[in-house]
């Protein structure tokens, strides 16, 4: 709300003394150091769920191999540094070292987390086919790599999650390769599903595995020794100070370690972060025995479906929407993460046919919606490789998308400067199949937002049934006067999308 310029001028002497206790309050806040994260603004207790560091956040996940070649001494074998016309199926050569380089432009995202893909020995491979969990992998660095990145991350108000692949391993894992050698004999023999010996590298192996793929042994997690070297490993890579873990392809993990993963975890410090990939069946996992949220599919469905292919109309995408937060308990759709594009298919970007007006609407509702945005490294910048995944960042300024990215920092920016656009709850007001408009409202601490998105390829209006308040239009700047018929907004610019703020 601003100040009426009326009534400071016509302040009288009684309110001096108070007017100069404010302005020395005002000064101390100011001179004041930015507060770190855990200090920042949180949601009621009654609404947390995930710790409350993890509340709001926006997450930046990055592909480690892709990211940024800091140290070109380890670089393995066959790597192709190219940024522009990359081998998909050959690596970059980015490492720890590069993310510790690249820490400053993180900081200027105003993002606050980042998520590691994995970087254990055999993580190399996008399929991370683990071979030993209690070692980084060379071609990423060193344990004090690691260390210098967590803390850097820190030193930045950015919290630092790793993710990890807990449901197989390679041929490599020094296990499998004993039972290779020693077959029935191995003592390794109970951490696989093996049905018959010998056991050969083949397809289809004599063994449970990942897809079908001999290359890739499923982990028998009932084991009582495979638990105590998995937990022993994140014990490990916990001390230096990780935020929280990320596990991979969760939902193919058997729930009762999964919930022995959890104790395990939150013994450490209850203050770790968990969250699960998971494809569906989001309620199961989310009953406070296993996960603190999830990465599902539902979000990034929906968005795919509006934005990137128009097969969702506004009020099939609302159901779509609404439907995925039913699934979730009332403490945790501030938690769960949501992700637009998938890390092992195309990026968003090329769904949309390098149409960039669609990726932003798709940006714009992922960054007002409630839950924890993700953001794929390069989306920001408009990176998007037809036929590589994987493409690896450019750090020149005149290859990124300046459009693409100032719409990024505009929208992360005002995240942090209004907590409605990150606890606010939401409700539908407009769902449009005719008009192609779809508006929602976040209300919080007696407050509101308005989000209006117009889907369609030409000028629209919309009347917005709402209060007749004033309202600041953020995208634009513009101020709106709402009447007793309620907000009406015209011309809407085709695929675009608008912010009103109660004045």
């Amino acid at each position: 709300m601003r100040r009426n310029p009326e009534m400071i001028a016509h302040s009288t002497n009684k309110h001096v003394a108070a007017t100069a206790l404010l302005a020395a309050l005002s000064f101390l806040v100011v001179s004041c150091s930015t507060p770190k994260l855990e200090e920042r603004q949180v949601p009621p207790p009654d609404s947390i769920a995930a710790p409350g560091w993890a509340q709001g956040m926006a997450v930046y996940a990055i592909d480690v191999d892709r990211f940024n070649n800091g140290n070109r001494f380890n670089d393995p074998p066959g790597t192709d540094r190219r940024r522009k016309n990359h081998s998909a199926d050959r690596p970059f050569g980015g490492d720890l070292f590069g993310i510790r380089q690249r820490i400053w432009y993180l900081r200027s995202l105003k993002i606050n987390a980042v998520c590691l893909s994995p970087v254990f020995t055999g993580n190399l491979d996008p399929d991370y086919p683990t071979s030993d969990y209690l070692k980084i992998d060379p071609a990423f660095g060193t344990e004090k790599d690691l260390e210098t990145v967590v803390a850097k991350c820190h030193e930045n108000d950015i919290r630092v999650i790793l993710d990890i692949n807990l449901v197989y391993t390679g041929t490599e894992f020094f296990a499998f390769r004993d039972v290779l050698q020693r077959q029935d004999s191995s003592q390794y023999r109970s951490w696989f599903f093996i049905s018959d010996f010998p056991v050969r590298r083949q397809d289809p192996p004599p063994y449970r595995s990942w897809r079908g793929r001999g290359d890739l042994p499923l982990l028998n997690t009932a084991s009582p020794a495979v638990r105590k070297y998995l937990f022993d490993a994140i014990r490990k890579w916990t001390a230096p100070g990780i935020d929280g873990w990320r596990v991979l392809n969760a939902d193919a993990l058997p729930a009762d370690f999964l919930k022995a993963l959890r104790e395990f975890i939150k013994s450490i410090d209850p203050d770790l972060l968990l969250i699960g990939e998971v494809r569906d069946n989001v309620a199961a996992r989310l009953q406070g025995d296993e996960f603190d949220a999830v990465q599902d599919e539902g979000f990034r469905r929906a968005v795919t479906g509006f934005f990137a292919r128009d097969s969702l109309a506004p009020s099939q995408f609302d159901a779509a929407i609404r439907n995925r937060f039913k699934q979730f308990p009332s403490l945790v759709p501030a938690a769960a993460w949501n992700t637009a594009s998938n890390p092992h298919g195309k990026r968003f970007l090329s769904i949309c046919e390098d149409s960039i007006k669609r990726a932003l609407q798709a940006a714009f509702f992922q960054l007002t919606t409630p839950g924890t945005p993700v953001i794929h490294y390069g989306e920001e910048m408009g990176l998007a490789a037809p036929g590589d995944n994987r493409p690896p960042i450019s750090w020149e300024p005149s290859d990124w998308n300046n459009t693409v990215i100032n719409h990024y920092r505009n929208l992360l920016a005002l995240r942090r400067e209004y907590p409605i656009l990150r606890f606010g709850a939401f409700s539908k007001l407009l769902a449009d199949d005719v008009s192609g408009v779809y508006a929602y409202e976040l209300r919080y601490k007696n407050r509101r937002a308005v989000c209006v998105l117009n889907r369609s390829d030409v000028h629209v209006d919309a009347t917005l049934p709402l209060p007749a308040l004033r309202w600041r239009e953020k995208m634009f700047g513009n101020l709106y006067q709402g009447t007793k018929q309620g907000l009406r907004v015209r011309y809407i610019p085709p695929r675009s999308s608008l912010l009103f703020l109660q004045e």
